[in-house]
């Protein structure tokens, strides 16, 4: 491979590789069953090689297809006879590789011809970044650096096109030897670890809130909104009435970013009511923080023991599913923007962090555990109910690294046990005070229960009772006469059946208590994340909720509200299937053994793992020298075909530029300028007449006319290529001699 084909290769390569990597690791997150590291090595292989087949002579294109060749056929036939299949079935992925590669070097091919598609590639890698931040689709870091990449060298080879050059005025060897400086700067950036959490820009928050709140309230005073008064507002508020009609405007309250995909709904909960007077919701913690002092401890230690009761239970259901089949670990940062909304927002099921209510400027992360409330497994449990015992409490500790989080103290196991029996005790006494129906609403009820064999399927049936009825956002006052629990479900179930999401927070809550089910009413967020990564949330999004207590599993948010999905109908995803089929890894104190570890195993057993299937070596070696043999018969034929169908004068030339190319090699080339007469004496005294007599014959044919050749002068140029062999040969030989 000469130096000039060298220069190609590389240069090619600086603009396939950015792009093909840019595009793959865009990809990957759509690829599954294939680890990231071996999805770029393949992008990467099969680029070079498009690259290389491009650039190589037709011998050596043949000889790297055979060896492509010979190594895929390896890999195949290396698997069983019964596994063949299945394995190409599994790599079905690296069809989808090999097809991304080849689409990014047809583009550049393309763009090599037509600059212009080189700017207006790297202009829409530009434009592609801000976009995917403002749709919420995160771009790996990979693809980010890969795009600046293709940007750079673009950019580098534009300045050495349009500017003036003296002495090498070769466009390709210019970006070539800036290669290693490019290189080097990608190797740095890539390997820089991305900081957790963004500059915090805390005082540009805090500005900017001011200045939207302000904006807000000088819009409430136009529009006449008191958000002092008794009338719900759009937007969260610690108050928990209810009343004739919604209003407000709608504006930005917090940011949220999320580190996992998939999460349709969100609930974000901001407050916790415990009882309902038949027109407003109150609460014996009067104080929103989650760090609030209580009877046992703190509202922390409440949400704190809630997720473990229910990661406990999914560990219990897992027994023939992967973990995260269940319940899945997920990071969200929550980024306050206004200081209308003051409270700790958090998810269902987080570990709480260890600070107070979240204020206007500030951004904290949270971590929480998305379950699978659509899994067979986790209604199941649901149903047949789950009893936590201090091993499966001791379980979930250790599953949710909850000794690493600084808001968590380190207990002994009965200690923790004690806590929770007595948060489950508490939860029963708090939320489930004694709720009194009319008779005609326990007939109605009764009869919709009736054959209800679990208390989740009974909350299904209230839920989807309520369902039925229409969402307004002014359903007018309450009645005055309503004067507790009683009054209110009447008049709404069996009158109004309208409102909104409070009026059937309310209902649901007040009906599962009547029934025995602990229940609470809660305020905050409800967020459409439909599978993005960074959503912002509106004072729009606000939404009342109910959560009943389930013993032995914690707290289940449902939707009443009609027209709006619920955690049940959206939070499920596919599960894998059961451990035999996907591999686990072992539990904290568990060790996976076999034969290979195990200094008891047989002899002949150890000396089995040494054998060499010299067949599964041999014959793919063998179908790849077959292979590779074909291809140059198959080309030494049609330049056989080539050859006959020339006139004599183009066989003479032929053969004339055989010998040139021969002396070429053996290190005896034409120097610039030097004519064709020049170079035969120059070599004639090396090499002798005999030898270079042919380059006279080779001037001749240039400057002839067709038909002036003879046989006998053909014949002649041929015989001197083999002259020219053994000449060079014997004059090596004797040299090292």
């Amino acid at each position: 491979m000469t130096v000039s084909v060298i220069i190609s290769v590389i240069y090619d390569l600086m603009f396939i590789l950015p792009l093909s990597l840019a595009a793959a690791s865009a990809v990957y997150p759509f690829v599954p069953g294939v680890s990231e590291a071996v999805w770029l090595l393949a992008i990467v292989s099969a680029s070079v090689i498009l690259v290389l087949l491009r650039h190589l002579k037709l011998r050596e294109r043949l000889l790297l297809a055979g060896i492509v060749v010979t190594a895929f056929a390896a890999v195949i036939f290396y698997q069983g006879s019964g596994e063949r299949l299945k394995f190409l079935s599994s790599h079905v992925w690296a069809v989808k590789d090999v097809g991304i590669a080849l689409a990014c070097f047809t583009v550049c091919v393309i763009s090599s011809r037509f600059r212009i598609l080189r700017t207006v590639i790297a202009a829409a890698g530009l434009i592609m970044l801000p976009a995917s931040l403002f749709f919420g689709n995160r771009l790996g870091k990979l693809c980010v650096c890969s795009i600046f990449a293709y940007v750079l060298i673009v950019l580098i080879d534009e300045v050495h096109n349009r500017s003036d050059k003296e002495g090498n005025t070769d466009i390709h060897s210019h970006l070539v030897f800036t290669a290693p400086f490019l290189l080097a700067a990608f190797v740095v950036i890539a390997a820089v670890k991305i900081p957790g959490r963004p500059y915090g820009w805390g005082f540009v928050k805090a500005a900017a809130s001011s200045v939207q709140s302000t904006i807000a309230r000088i819009s409430d005073m136009i529009s006449g909104i008191d958000r002092d008064s008794d009338a719900p507002f759009i937007g969260f508020s610690d108050r928990g009435n209810l009343s004739g009609r919604l209003r407000g405007s709608g504006y930005t309250v917090m940011d949220l970013t999320s580190s996992a995909q998939g999460e349709p709904i969100l609930y974000l909960s901001g407050r916790v009511f415990e009882s309902f007077d038949g027109h407003e919701w109150t609460d014996t913690d009067t104080d929103n923080d989650t760090v609030t002092e209580n009877d046992e401890g703190t509202q922390a230690d409440d949400v704190l023991f809630d997720t473990l009761v229910t990661l406990s239970a999914c560990i219990d259901a897992s027994d023939d599913l992967l973990l995260s089949d269940v319940a899945r670990s997920v990071k969200l940062t929550v980024d306050q923007k206004s200081i209308s909304d003051d409270g700790t927002f958090i998810p269902p099921k987080s570990i709480p962090p260890e600070y107070d209510a979240i204020r206007a400027g500030d951004d904290r992360q949270v971590r929480y555990y998305r379950i699978n409330m659509a899994s067979p497994a986790f209604t199941d449990l649901c149903e047949n109910g789950h009893i936590v015992t201090p091993e499966s409490l001791e379980a979930a500790v250790l599953e949710s690294d909850l000794e690493k989080d600084s808001a968590a103290e380190r207990d002994d196991i009965n200690t923790r046990y004690e806590k929770y029996k007595a948060y489950d005790l508490r939860m029963h006494d708090k939320y489930m005070p004694e709720t009194v129906i009319s008779d005609k609403l326990r007939a109605y009820i009764d009869e919709m229960l009736s054959g209800c064999g679990s208390d989740l399927e009974k909350l299904l049936r209230i839920e989807g009772l309520l369902r039925s009825f229409e969402y307004s956002d002014n359903p007018g006052p309450l009645p005055e006469n309503i004067a507790g629990p009683s009054q209110y479900l009447d008049h709404f179930i069996f009158e109004k059946k309208s409102g909104y999401c409070s009026y059937y927070a309310t209902a649901f809550v007040l009906l599962a208590r009547a029934y025995g089910i602990p229940a609470r009413y809660v305020q905050g967020y409800r967020v459409e994340m439909r599978d993005k990564l960074h959503v912002p949330v509106s004072s729009a999004d606000a939404h009342a909720w109910p959560e009943a207590y389930l013993s032995g599993i914690g707290w289940v948010t449902f939707e009443p509200t009609p027209g709006i999905e619920g955690m049940l109908d959206t939070s499920g995803w596919k599960i894998h299937g059961n451990m035999s089929s996907y591999p686990v890894s072992a539990g904290k104190d568990e060790k996976i053994s076999d034969a290979a570890d195990d200094d008891t195993a047989e002899p002949d057993a150890v000396a089995k793992r040494f054998n060499i299937n010299w067949r599964r070596i041999a014959v793919p070696v063998l179908f790849g020298a077959v292979f590779t043999g074909l291809l140059f018969l198959a080309d030494a034929l049609l330049k056989r075909r080539r050859y006959n169908m020339l006139s004599e004068h183009g066989k003479a030339l032929w053969h004339c530029r055989q010998n040139m190319q021969l002396l070429r090699k053996k290190g005896y080339p034409r120097l610039a300028n030097e004519t064709l007469s020049e170079y035969e004496k120059r070599l004639g005294d090396t090499l002798g007449p005999e030898i270079t007599g042919f380059i006279s014959t080779y001037e001749k044919l240039l400057y002839s006319l067709p038909g002036s050749v003879r046989d006998t002068e053909t014949d002649a140029i041929a015989a001197s290529y083999t002259a020219i062999k053994k000449t060079l040969k014997r004059k090596r030989y004797s040299h090292h001699i």
